[in-house]
């Protein structure tokens, strides 16, 4: 595959985290490359195309977690999630499919970090999942 893949496209956004870097395109897919869901499972050493669509903003966290979010507000997660950060529940821990994070309303920001994420509905409240070891949410 060519490394100049995305030339031929309109990057609106990048997402990167400590081991995968993530473009979003005009058309809403969105291109990765790097170990992408942790541990060497998928690695991509040229933007690669996923199999998302409709997506209007891209999140990464430090670790191996993507966020999407489609125009609507839905917000899905994909990749790593040992601690929860995924918010997808305790199971499954590693997904390579987006799936809807669970959250009772649509969202309008999000903020993952290594291993936690929150996320700012249009009900104005913020919700946070993943891993609390240290009083991330007090």
């Amino acid at each position: 595959m060519e490394s100049n893949v995305l030339n031929s496209h309109r990057v609106s956004q990048i997402a990167a985290g400590h081991y995968a870097s993530f473009a979003l395109v005009d058309d809403g897919t969105v291109y990765a490359w790097g170990d992408v869901w942790g541990q060497n499972a998928l690695v991509y050493s040229v933007p690669t195309k996923l199999s998302f669509t409709g997506i209007v903003n891209i999140f990464a966290n430090n670790a191996y977690a993507l966020y999407a979010m489609n125009a609507s507000g839905i917000l899905f997660a994909s990749g790593r999630g040992t601690d929860g950060e995924l918010g997808i529940g305790t199971s499954p821990t590693q997904v390579s499919t987006l799936t809807r994070v669970l959250l009772p309303s649509p969202v309008v920001a999000v903020y993952p970090s290594s291993f936690a994420a929150t996320a700012l509905t249009t009900t104005g409240i913020l919700y946070a999942w993943g891993k609390n070891d240290i009083g991330r949410y007090s």
